[in-house]
């Protein structure tokens, strides 16, 4: 796993920063270019961009770039009116050796020199802003259950399934990050429709929750795990992570719901044998909070992708 951070500014974020972020103009845009290290066939690059309290409205889209090769995910957020043609997407019909899904990129061969790019729409470079440009291994044969704990921390709980029919068995990420902002019913009914891609149809895309999470004075990021001691880390400073997680029916004793191909949970505390989570699939909010045992909730986080939220209070 490499992971690296640049920000400008306060930013309030709890993980080391490496280096400040050095915006170019070009055509209309802002642009920061960063270096990726040598990747290994199916590695999974996942870049993450927050500009919490930023006084404008604001865009941002990643390019992956390998010579005269790029690939791109959607703009966040989404255009009202996305463009009829677009002149930065030209090469990613003939060359499938990057696949890019929704809010990251994964390599399908080896790749030595490459580089990711962000392409700011914006009128200004914002004061306090955080670049995390994560890259790890896309799954695992293995997983590292890790032997740390730490204290549960205080998460409100949040159920899904007390949202409107039509959306309910939708909404796990944005209810998770409402749970760790710490918001009351009515702010989070707000922040699940401000989450909303009405191009993608979806409640879930990293990014564009980010985003709407800055509109809420918290910074964010998407982080890869490859051990629950990392987690528990973060823990010990009173940071929650927002898990993404999968299963099949079995693989999770207890679980709020029995299988799932996708699902997000907030991690609020780890003991020598299970992992404290508050589950937003549950019924209701008086039966989120929960225990998952620590071998098995390690292999539905740590074995695919591996991947977390995490957010703090902006400055």
């Amino acid at each position: 796993m490499n992971t690296r951070r640049f920000s400008t500014g306060e930013t309030g974020y709890p993980l080391p920063v490496s280096g400040s972020i050095a915006w170019r103009t070009e055509g209309g845009d802002l642009v920061a270019r960063f270096e990726l290290p040598p990747l290994a066939k199916d590695s999974l690059i996942v870049p993450s961009f927050s500009a919490a309290g930023c006084a404008y409205d604001w865009s941002a889209t990643w390019h992956f770039r390998n010579g005269d090769k790029r690939w791109r995910l959607d703009t966040i957020p989404a255009p009202a009116t996305p463009p009829a043609t677009d002149p930065m997407r030209p090469t990613e019909r003939d060359f499938h050796y990057v696949d890019t899904d929704i809010d990251c990129f994964i390599t399908r061969l080896d790749i030595e020199v490459s580089f990711l790019e962000l392409r700011l729409h914006a009128s200004e470079a914002p004061e306090n802003a955080l670049i995390v440009i994560a890259t790890g291994a896309f799954s695992r044969a293995g997983v590292d259950a890790g032997r740390m704990t730490a204290v549960s921390c205080a998460v409100r709980p949040l159920s899904q399934m007390q949202a409107h029919p039509g959306i309910r068995r939708r909404i796990c990420s944005p209810t998770c990050l409402a749970m760790v902002m710490g918001l009351a019913d009515f702010e989070a009914e707000r922040f699940t429709e401000a989450c909303f891609d009405a191009n993608r149809n979806m409640y879930g895309i990293w990014p564009r929750n980010i985003h709407a999470a800055n509109r809420c004075g918290f910074t964010g990021a998407i982080e890869i795990f490859t051990s629950l001691d990392e987690a528990a880390a973060l823990l010990t400073k009173g940071i929650p992570i927002i898990a993404s997680i999968r299963y099949r029916q079995g693989e999770l004793a207890g679980a709020a719901t029995p299988s799932t191909a996708g699902h997000l949970v907030v991690i609020r505390g780890i003991s020598e044998d299970t992992v404290l989570v508050n589950d937003p699939a549950a019924e209701s909010s008086e039966l989120v909070a929960r225990e998952y045992d620590r071998s098995e909730f390690a292999r539905a986080w740590l074995a695919r992708r591996g991947v977390g939220y995490v957010l703090a209070r902006a400055p």
